[in-house]
């Protein structure tokens, strides 16, 4: 495809040259080329783009005329009514933008529905026959139109109503109550006002169902401690539905689908909550009677979850189609391209104040309170901490937890909003329980740690339950809360070590240990550069690593494992050939597992996964592997179930952090993180300024090192993409980028003293500049220009070689580290692996600027350069990060990472001077 900010260059060119030749019939023929050149481009994307839009709005028109005509009112006036709606309905189409002599012109082309005359002849008809009539016999004429409206009113609703419950998989327990409902209030006009007024039907469902629980006689210790938990989980359930009701409500129709994925959190965790409630009583007659108590309410969850998708769906479409053409677009970065391989970013429910925080692990973040076992602190305990918070606290509130081992079971409620917490390093800050399933103790009330307060920060962290591997379940922490992100912690135990229970979250570079299902619950959680340590369960156990609780097929949750390292724990690797261990099994249903781009361990079954009993949710469940590396990643004796899948990347790019967790991704916010997909391919330049196109093979065993397959093109500059007719965001770019980039070029001369060469003049406006002297004038053609552009694209060459030899040392260093023995081994592959994908990225981000510069736009050189040293900070800061305690965790790059970053300086100080 070719990127429209390409196109004005390109004719640029041709004009340069047309002022520039005296040849007549040169200069015909050139400007006859500029001429078709822009003929061409008019017609083919100005047809294809409105093409694809009549398309896209043919649903979006649909619905929303359905919604425009059920007031009760006559057929004329009725009439008229759609026939205004039709006149607002306009599709703007924007033609190219014709270049000439430095010149831009828009031409906006308008294009309407053309059947209002139809409508105009209708109404015509129906006025002229009701008037006759009128004059014949008035009075039986009005009694028939009344009844032949009020008939087709009610037809028009369950129409509008079917409509609306397309997508619901339950369409009686839709279509039934909003029928009634807008039978008995005309105001029920707008697509939101119907899944607002159903979701309140959810409401009242669920809270009948609750009370039904409640008022119930259980006689044994266990059912009334279940009992009990029911009560908080049915006031969590309220809490989220109440919430959605209340945003709603405040929601226009045309911003619906940007809150969405809110509504996706609040409303699949009630679902989960109530199934939480019934889960917490013991098997028998009684646990099946509460889970068909349930049922009804669950339903109407989750077909409110199918009509807001439905709905969101059509508005969004709507509103891209009509404001594309008329707002602008943001130029270059939000194109796919631009939003898929970025990393160092975090979700956009993270504040500026919380990614600095995050940002801020080597230099600590100033505490609002400190704890201290030994009593030098604050507080001497954690729970005693967390009460003393001031109940109209504003902002965020951190909480520096000291090192030592907290024996406490400690709870973020839900009052307690926008906490972080970070303590000393995963080992040595740690919060510890031993509470457990076989002293007694409900699953759900094991948990040492519980955090229900929404936008928790945890960093550095460590969570124990100790009760071992005998005390059956016993959780280290129960998570709930929304907006929740661990960054660097470590959670520790056997049976169901962490609970993951609802809503969204995200853990970045964690260990997880365990061995039945440790890593289990119904929220929408990605896990990214983690390690999930496998340890020796009971002689008679198997171990599961994931054990996913979706138990609706509309629920936005699943578990997702990007980047990640599975391996066994020293005490399992003994018996790993009698203990078989799995990826996964369902928990419930519609259980939904994606592990992608990670080393699996060759202790992991060949199956990959295992049933929970029987063939239960084997038909149902989504379990899926891409791009996986690793002896056990091999796929081809995998289980054969109708759910389990291979996928491919445009699958595997649904579950990145960006679209599963629904987030806008930022870059350089300190963690690092990745919002898309590994990268498969980039490209480097060498000092030889030959362009080196290097295509990245994952591993496929520890034996085997990653490979660069190379291949050579002659020159630097960027090549030209054909053109793709159904661009849409080529089109779109077309109407202001030309103009601008025409307006603002990036070539601006230096001015040298007389008997100074280039070189030294330019560096001098340099921050290293004995750096910047050595490294250019090893490059043979800087001392042959005097183009200050061939300098910039030379200094971004050699930040780009440098980078591409770094890889390559990251890459024999982390073959080294695997051949290792030792206990730090693990947290140093993990660090480097980091560093691998930073400077793969940073890479990618280089080559970029080259292009960049070879089309004038500076401003983007200047981001894309700034993010490439961005990525070799975050390489550095990883093993800062790390908190490897009672071990070396110094960084063997830090002098490389630092190097380049001085070059990296250097090349944007010398593209500066271009503008």
């Amino acid at each position: 495809m070719m990127e429209l900010y390409k196109f004005p260059h390109k004719l640029k060119n041709v004009i340069k040259n047309f002022q520039s030749t005296n040849e007549n019939t040169r200069e015909k023929q050139i400007l006859r080329n500029a001429t078709n050149t822009l003929t061409y481009y008019f017609l083919a994307f100005s047809l294809e783009y409105l093409t694809e839009r009549l398309l896209c709005l043919r649903e979006a028109i649909r619905i929303t005329m359905a919604f425009q005509d059920f007031d009760l009112i006559s057929e004329r006036r009725r009439n008229e009514k759609r026939q205004r709606m039709r006149k607002r309905i306009m599709i703007a189409v924007v033609s190219s933008v014709v270049l000439v002599a430095m010149i831009g012109a828009v031409l906006f082309v308008v294009v309407r529905n053309d059947d209002t005359a139809t409508s105009n002849k209708t109404n015509s008809k129906k006025s002229s026959t009701n008037n006759n009539n009128n004059n014949n016999n008035n009075n039986n004429n009005n009694n028939h139109a009344q009844q032949s409206s009020s008939g087709k009113e009610v037809a028009h609703s369950e129409k509008v109503v079917k409509l609306v419950c397309s997508s619901a998989d339950f369409k009686d327990q839709c279509e039934e109550p909003l029928n009634k409902a807008m039978q008995g209030d005309s105001k029920l006009k707008e697509p939101k006002d119907l899944l607002q007024m159903y979701v309140k039907f959810a409401e009242d469902e669920v809270s009948k169902a609750f009370n039904k629980t409640i008022n119930m006689k259980f006689e044994t210790e266990q059912e009334k401690g279940a009992l009990e938990d029911c009560k908080k989980l049915f006031q969590d359930a309220k809490d989220d539905i109440a919430t959605s009701i209340s945003e709603l409500s405040k929601t226009d129709s045309k911003n619906i689908s940007d809150r969405t994925p809110d509504f996706n959190s609040w409303l699949s965790a009630v679902i989960s909550f109530q199934q939480d409630c019934v889960d917490g009583f013991p098997e028998g007659n009684r646990k099946i009677e509460l889970q068909n108590l349930f049922q009804d309410s669950r339903q109407f969850i989750s077909n409110s979850l199918a009509i807001l998708s439905h709905v969101a769906s059509a508005f969004s479409s709507l509103q891209t189609t009509v404001s594309a053409a008329a707002r602008g677009r943001s130029l270059l970065s939000n194109s796919p391209a631009a939003s898929l391989d970025k990393n160092d970013s975090l979700p956009s429910w993270l504040t500026l104040e919380d990614r600095r925080i995050l940002k801020a692990i080597d230099n600590k973040p100033t505490p609002n309170v400190t704890v201290a076992k030994d009593g030098s602190a604050n507080f001497k305990t954690i729970s005693e901490c967390l009460n003393a918070i001031p109940q109209n606290f504003q902002g965020r509130y951190v909480i520096y937890v000291k090192e030592g081992i907290y024996d406490e079971q400690v709870t973020v409620t839900k009052q307690m909003q926008n906490i972080t917490m970070y303590g000393d390093g995963s080992q040595k800050s740690i919060i510890t329980g031993s509470k457990n399933f076989r002293d007694g103790v409900r699953t759900f009330q094991t948990a040492s740690f519980v955090v229900e307060g929404d936008g928790f920060i945890g960093m550095a962290m460590g969570f124990r339950n100790t009760a071992g591997a005998d005390g059956h379940q016993a959780v280290a922490a129960r998570v709930q809360s929304d907006r929740t992100v661990f960054a660097n912690c470590r959670f520790e135990g056997y049976q169901d070590t962490l609970y993951t229970q609802a809503h969204r979250q995200f853990y970045r570079s964690c260990i997880i240990t365990g061995t039945i299902d440790f890593i289990f619950g119904d929220a929408a959680v990605v896990f990214q550069n983690c390690i999930m340590i496998v340890r020796k369960p009971l002689d008679n156990q198997q171990n599961m690593v994931t054990a996913q609780g979706r138990m609706d097929k509309q629920q936005a949750t699943g578990i997702v494992l990007q980047k990640c390292t599975i391996k066994p724990d020293d005490s399992l690797i003994p018996v790993k050939d009698k203990i078989r261990s799995y990826l996964g099994r369902p928990w419930k249903e519609y259980s939904r597992t994606i592990v992608m781009e990670s080393e699996i361990g060759d202790f992991i079954h060949p199956d990959g996964w295992t049933a929970w009993m029987g063939d239960f949710a084997l038909n149902t469940l989504y379990y899926a592997e891409y791009a996986n590396t690793g002896p056990g990643a091999a796929t081809g004796a995998r289980i054969k179930w109708p759910g389990y899948q291979v996928i491919n990347k445009d699958e595997a790019t649904k579950f990145t952090v960006g679209s599963f967790l629904k987030g806008t991704w930022l870059q350089n916010t300190g963690v690092p993180s990745v919002q898309g997909l590994r990268i498969q391919a980039f490209a480097v330049t060498d000092k030889t300024n030959v362009r080196a196109v290097m295509i990245y093979t994952p591993y496929r065993s520890d034996k085997q090192k990653e490979s660069y397959n190379v291949k050579y093109d002659t020159s630097i500059a960027p090549k030209q993409r054909e053109p793709e007719m159904a661009s849409r965001k080529a089109f779109t770019q077309c109407l202001v980028l030309p103009i601008l980039l025409m307006l603002g070029q990036c070539d601006k001369p230096l001015n040298t003293e007389e008997g100074e060469d280039l070189v030294t003049a330019t560096c001098k406006h340099t921050l290293y500049v004995q750096l910047c002297i050595s490294s250019m004038r090893s490059v043979p053609e800087s001392s042959k220009t005097s183009d200050l552009k061939v300098l910039a694209k030379i200094a971004l060459n050699l930040s780009t070689t440098y980078a591409a030899d770094t890889l390559s040392y990251v890459h024999e260093l982390l073959s080294n580290s695997s051949a290792a023995n030792g206990s730090n081994n693990i947290y140093v592959s993990r660090c480097l692996s980091d560093c691998v994908e930073e400077y793969s990225e940073a890479i990618e981000n280089l080559q970029n600027s080259i292009e960049a510069l070879a089309y004038g736009d500076c401003d983007k050189v200047d981001t894309l350069v700034s993010a490439a040293m961005s990525d070799a900070e975050t390489c550095e800061d990883g093993f800062k990060d790390m908190q490897i305690e009672d071990t070396d965790s110094t960084s063997p790059l830090t002098e490389r990472n630092h190097y380049f970053s001085e070059l990296c300086s250097n090349a944007l100080a010398i593209t500066k001077l271009l503008v």
